[in-house]
C-alpha cells in the first residue's frame, strides 16, 4: 500500500521530467480523490519547500528552480544514517527515546520504495552492556550545561561508592560506554563504566575542573586502561595471525614491520592487563618480544590456565 510520500515522490518525478503534471495524474495513478491530490501538492510546496508554479499554458506544474527531495538519489546518505542508528542501538543506547525518534523521522521523509535501504544493514557486537537511558541523558545534559554530576558507582568487584565528578568525555570502547571525568573525591581523572553507574544527577554546581587541553596526550595508552605511555609492547605474530593482524589498527600510533615468518606489531601502552588478554586470543601464533614484564605476566597466566585444565577430573 502506497503512502502520501510515495505520491509526492511520483509527482515530483513527473515535474522534474518536465511532464507538467496536475492533480489528475495523482488521482489516476493512485486512485485517490482530488482533495487528496491537492493536499499532496500542497505538502510538496509548503512543507518540502519545492519551488512549484502552475503553468497556465501547459495546464500543469513545473519548478522555477532546481529542486531535490530529501535523500533523493543519495542511497549512501540513507545507508550511513541507518548505520549510525543501528550502531547506537547495538552499543547499548536503544533505550534512548531519541534513537527511535531518528528512525521515525527518517521513515517519515521517505517513500516506501526507499525504506528497504534502512533495513539493509545489520550490526552485531559482542559483550554489549546496556546503559540506563537516564544515565546517558544526564551525562549529555551535564556536558551541555558544563555542570558536575553525582552518582552511585559499583566497582567490578561490586563495591558501592558515591562520587561527584566533572564530565570530560563520553567514550565508546568495544561496545561499552565510559565516562572520562575528574573525580572530586579521588582528585584525579577516572574512567567510569557507565553500565555500573546508578542514580546519576546533574548538580547545580559548575565543573570544578575543565577537561585539560592535553587530555588526548593523557589517553595515549593501548585499550581502555589508558594513561600516559609508559613503554612499547612488541609482539611477533606468525601464520594466520600475521595475516589478520597486519590489516588491523590496535592503536593510532602503532607500527607494523615484516619479520621472517610473520610480522612484528609495536603499540604504546600504559597498562599491561588488556593487551595481555588481546594477545592471548591468538594463542601460540603470538609471542611477546618486549617488555619482559609482559612476557612474565602472560607466562604466569598460561601456567594458571594449564593448572586449571590439569586439575579438572576426566
Amino acid at each position: 500500500m502506497m503512502n502520501a510520500l510515495d505520491r509526492v515522490y511520483y509527482f515530483h518525478e513527473l515535474v522534474r521530467k518536465n511532464q507538467y503534471p496536475d492533480t489528475q495524474d495523482i488521482e489516476d495513478m493512485f486512485h485517490v480523490t482530488t482533495a487528496t491530490a491537492k493536499k499532496d501538492i500542497a505538502y510538496l510546496k509548503e512543507r518540502l519547500l519545492a519551488p512549484l508554479t502552475y503553468d497556465e499554458a501547459r495546464q500543469g506544474y513545473t519548478y522555477k528552480d532546481m529542486f531535490r527531495l530529501p535523500f533523493e538519489g543519495n542511497p549512501r546518505f540513507l545507508f550511513f544514517i541507518s548505520l549510525i542508528n543501528h550502531m547506537a542501538e547495538e552499543s547499548g543506547l536503544e533505550g534512548l527515546p531519541e534513537i527511535q525518534m531518528i528512525k521515525d523521522k527518517v521513515k517519515s521523509l521517505l517513500p516506501r520504495s526507499y525504506q528497504h535501504v534502512l533495513n539493509s544493514i545489520w550490526t552485531e557486537w559482542v559483550e554489549i552492556e546496556y546503559v540506563d537511558p537516564e544515565v546517558i541523558q544526564g551525562i549529555i545534559e551535564a556536558f551541555h550545561l558544563g555542570n558536575a554530576v553525582s552518582f552511585v558507582y559499583y566497582s567490578v568487584q561490586g563495591k558501592r561508592s558515591e562520587r561527584i565528578a566533572d564530565p570530560w568525555r563520553l567514550l565508546n570502547y568495544q561496545g561499552r560506554w565510559y565516562l572520562i571525568a575528574y573525580c572530586q573525591e579521588r582528585k584525579d581523572r577516572r574512567h567510569f563504566h557507565c553500565a555500573r553507574i546508578r542514580k546519576l544527577k546533574v548538580l547545580a554546581d559548575k565543573q570544578s575542573r575543565e577537561a585539560p587541553e592535553n587530555l588526548a596526550e593523557m589517553e595515549k595508552g593501548f585499550g581502555i586502561f589508558k594513561g600516559r605511555k609508559t613503554q612499547d609492547a612488541r609482539i611477533f605474530f606468525k601464520q594466520e595471525a600475521a595475516t589478520v593482524v597486519k590489516y588491523q589498527v590496535w592503536h593510532n600510533e602503532q607500527m607494523i614491520e615484516s619479520a621472517p615468518g610473520g610480522i612484528i606489531l609495536t603499540v604504546p601502552m600504559a597498562d599491561e592487563r588488556e593487551i595481555m588478554m588481546k594477545i592471548l586470543q591468538y594463542g601460540s601464533n603470538a609471542r611477546v618480544l618486549e617488555p619482559r614484564s609482559l612476557q612474565d605476566r602472560i607466562r604466569n597466566e598460561v601456567k594458571k590456565m594449564y593448572s586449571q585444565l590439569a586439575d579438572d577430573p576426566e
